[in-house]
């Protein structure tokens, strides 16, 4: 699938902050962003350095919810939230609306040291580096994106430190995606996890282990001030 690189336009946001009530997990504080007449949920956990965690358009914040205690359990402040898109976009409807609400997170959350995506969450991500650099670290997983837009996108975020980790038991995204980015990519690392499969990586110790070995090493210079 090929996504374009024109600019898209963001929409007034509001962010819902001091007073955001805590969930039923009280490491847990819910806040509300909101995009024209659309509501959507922010959940953070943990205090440090801000990662922002997207998620596949096809699922829900809760699939990072284990990544997102890890980094909390390490120092981190994990961001998820929600896309509140309808299902009967397009993919390029879907990854342009969804490149609109991370830049909204970020700017509301920011800074931040490091984001990770997972699935169309990937291009969503690229899409909105690509208009406002508010980090430059990037933790890709399972990329759904065209390997055709490795050598493009390369052009707008090569200075944007990146590791895909990916798996050859991945049945959604191609691995194939996965080298090809790692080929055009300058600060690209590519990480090969195997026996995991699409959604399984997300729970994955040894994901969580690369996870964080990598921001460690680079989020304290990523983060924007």
């Amino acid at each position: 699938m090929r996504f374009g690189l024109q600019g898209f336009g963001l929409r007034r946001w509001s962010f819902e902050g001091p007073h955001a009530h805590q969930s039923a997990n009280r490491s847990e504080i819910r806040s509300r962003i909101w995009s024209s007449s659309k509501c959507f949920q922010m959940v953070t956990i943990g205090k440090g350095p801000v990662v922002l965690l997207v998620h596949d358009w096809t699922d829900s914040s809760e699939t990072m919810l284990p990544l997102a205690a890890e980094l909390a359990s390490q120092g981190y402040q994990a961001i998820r939230f929600d896309f509140p898109w309808p299902d009967q976009l397009t993919e390029l409807e879907h990854a342009s609306q969804m490149a609109e609400a991370v830049a909204a997170v970020a700017a509301s959350a920011g800074p931040i040291a490091a984001v990770v995506a997972h699935g169309h969450g990937v291009p969503a991500v690229m899409l909105a580096l690509s208009r406002n650099r508010f980090t430059h670290l990037a933790v890709l997983l399972g990329a759904d994106a065209g390997h055709d837009l490795a050598p493009t996108l390369a052009e707008y975020l090569g200075d944007v430190h990146t590791l895909f980790i990916h798996s050859s038991s991945d049945a959604v995204a191609s691995l194939h995606d996965a080298l090809a980015w790692a080929e055009h990519w300058p600060n690209c690392v590519l990480a090969r996890i195997d026996r995991i499969g699409h959604r399984q990586m997300l729970g994955s110790p040894a994901v969580h282990r690369e996870v964080l070995r990598f921001v460690d090493q680079f989020g304290a210079s990523s983060t924007l001030q």
